[in-house]
C-alpha cells in the first residue's frame, strides 16, 4: 500500500494533505505536477516556518499527533492556490456513489498564458 504522508507546518499547527488530493505517497508528491507546485508555493509563502513531511511510517506516533492536534488546511491552501492561477481544479472523481464527500479533485497547472 506505501507510505501516506503529509506536509506539516508546526509555527502554524497546520497539515496539508490526504482528504481530497491526487498524491498522498512520496512518490506521488514527487511526481505530481500540482504537488511540486503546491509545496514550492507553500514554502515561499512561509519561508520562516518549521515546514517539513511527516509519514504515517516512519513517523506514525507523530503523524497520529499531527492529525489529532493540527488545523487541516488542505482545502484553504489549493483554494488560495486556484485563486491565485497556480492550480486549477479540473474536476472530481467520485470514489463512492453513495457518499458525495468521497472524491479527489483533479488539480492540474492551468494553461501558460499565450503571448
Amino acid at each position: 500500500m506505501g507510505e501516506f504522508v503529509q506536509l506539516v507546518n508546526y509555527t502554524r499547527r497546520q497539515r496539508i494533505g490526504g482528504g481530497h488530493l491526487p498524491f498522498d505517497k512520496p512518490s506521488e508528491w514527487a511526481e505530481h505536477p500540482a504537488a511540486r507546485a503546491l509545496v514550492t508555493w507553500y514554502l515561499l509563502e512561509h519561508r520562516t516556518d518549521e515546514v517539513r513531511f511527516v509519514g504515517d511510517y516512519q513517523d506514525c506516533h507523530e503523524a497520529e499527533r499531527v492529525v489529532r492536534e493540527f488545523d487541516d488546511a488542505t482545502d484553504d491552501i489549493v483554494n488560495q492556490l486556484v485563486q491565485a492561477g497556480v492550480l486549477m481544479i479540473a474536476g472530481k472523481s467520485w470514489q463512492d456513489g453513495e457518499d458525495p464527500d468521497l472524491y479527489v479533485l483533479d488539480l492540474r497547472l492551468p494553461d501558460p498564458p499565450k503571448r
